[in-house]
């Protein structure tokens, strides 16, 4: 049985287990820039640095380059079948990393991806959709909330249409 080395970030372990139980996959959760600090696109850009990563591992061809061993003493790590995850904000990244690489991209080669597994998707805009209207009412989890979040993490200047945080809205 291959030995599969699963790095995770501090949320949704239970869900990415199952995921790597259940496929037996090798999982990276890359940490990425938080907002207020840095604010969108700068974690965006750090999942196209994970990947990146990932791609410069593939392409070693010597023993002299610098590499992490770990990632193909196991059996070595199947580039060509990589899936991208993500919950809540984690899949926003997730969906606009997906658009940016778009279908049979060769930017990567020979990282090939061929999905992405998007969950409870995160993602916002100006005018209120049936399901937030009609969303529960809770203490914390409120649209007001919502906002806040999204005021903290959009780029300076934007609204809740910007691109990045309503991908399909009117900009």
């Amino acid at each position: 049985m291959q030995e599969v080395s699963v790095l995770l970030q501090q949320t949704h372990t239970t869900l990415a287990l199952a995921f790597v139980l259940g496929f037996r996959p090798l999982l990276s959760c890359p940490y990425y820039r938080l907002a207020p600090e840095d604010r969108l696109p700068a974690a965006l850009e750090d999942a196209v640095t994970a990947l990146k990563f990932l791609q410069a591992q593939a392409l070693r061809e010597s023993r002299e380059v610098a590499h992490e061993k770990w990632l193909f003493d196991i059996g070595g790590v199947d580039v060509d079948r990589v899936f991208i995850f993500g919950d809540s904000s984690g899949e926003n990244i997730a969906h606009h990393l997906a658009i940016q690489l778009g279908s049979g991209s060769l930017e990567l080669s020979p990282i090939r991806v061929r999905g992405c597994i998007l969950l409870s998707p995160f993602f916002g805009g100006i005018i209120r959709t049936k399901s937030e209207e009609e969303s529960p009412k809770e203490d914390f989890w409120s649209q007001e909330i919502y906002d806040q979040f999204w005021r903290l993490a959009m780029p300076n200047g934007a609204d809740r249409d910007h691109p990045l945080v309503n991908p399909f809205g009117p900009n």
